[in-house]
């Protein structure tokens, strides 16, 4: 193919080579820096056995796998309890995730920034679908130490009351919270918390001097009852009941309902 200005057409072809030359200059190096700030590594999270035996599901499995030792689990996989059994879960970040008996839950999102300056967050997203998990943030720690040191002086007493929190609020608790679950089940178990209005109304009472209104022992009163209704207390006293009424009227025709 002949052209009538060759000369203009290899300037043209020039010009045309230079200018994507320049084009990939400016791209290449912009797409390397969005690339280092913007990469992100997926994570894994460590699942611990407390009790029974918890089921997991890697992406792509076809069916659930019964975790009997520590284990380590990748993005997207879903973790369920059982009636009889209970977890944890330990992330890349230092919290943790604890589940109770009869849960499930997915892990959607884990990951961090690849690179050590990349801008992306790091990233935690847990989806519950059902059932009842706590989870303790270590993450925030980093916000704590950021805020500065404390004002006022730190004595022994808040201290020791703390660490009695902790161990006999948290760490007793939480072990014999786990033996009553074994012993009758999640739903008396979980009946524990419907109490703790109460103590508290009893703690302020005896140990700040706070007054009681007609509306919280009502409160309380309806408390309880939830509680026998939940455990079927109340059902089984309503049919004890009636049975001493039904041996009574055996016993005594004169008493028999009309």
């Amino acid at each position: 193919m002949k052209y009538r200005n060759p000369e203009r057409m290899a300037w043209l072809v020039i010009l045309g080579a230079f200018l994507a030359f320049l084009v990939l200059c400016a791209t290449i190096p912009l797409g390397i820096r969005y690339y280092l700030e913007h990469a992100t590594a997926p994570q894994t999270a460590t699942l611990e056995v407390i009790i029974g035996t918890p089921r997991y599901r890697v992406p792509g499995a076809v069916a659930p796998i019964a975790a009997t030792r520590t284990v380590q689990l990748p993005e997207g996989t879903t973790i369920e309890t059982d009636e009889n059994s209970g977890c944890i879960i330990s992330f890349y970040d230092g919290s943790t995730a604890t589940l109770f008996p009869s849960t499930q839950i997915i892990l959607s999102e884990m990951h961090v920034p690849a690179f050590s300056w990349g801008v992306e967050p790091i990233t935690l997203q847990l989806d519950e679908t059902r059932g009842h998990l706590r989870v303790g943030a270590a993450a925030l720690l980093p916000l704590g130490i950021a805020a500065g040191p404390l004002h006022g002086p730190i004595t022994v007493e808040p201290v020791l009351g703390m660490l009695g929190l902790g161990a006999l609020g948290s760490g007793i608790a939480f072990a014999l919270n786990y033996q009553v679950v074994r012993a009758a089940g999640p739903s008396t178990a979980s009946t524990v918390t419907y109490l703790t209005p109460l103590f508290a109304i009893a703690v302020g009472v005896a140990f700040l001097g706070e007054t009681v209104a007609w509306n919280e022992p009502a409160g309380g009163l309806v408390v309880l009852l939830g509680v026998a209704v939940a455990q079927g207390r109340l059902r089984a006293a309503v049919g004890d009941a009636t049975r001493r009424l039904s041996g009574r009227a055996r016993r005594d025709p004169e008493i028999a309902p009309d």
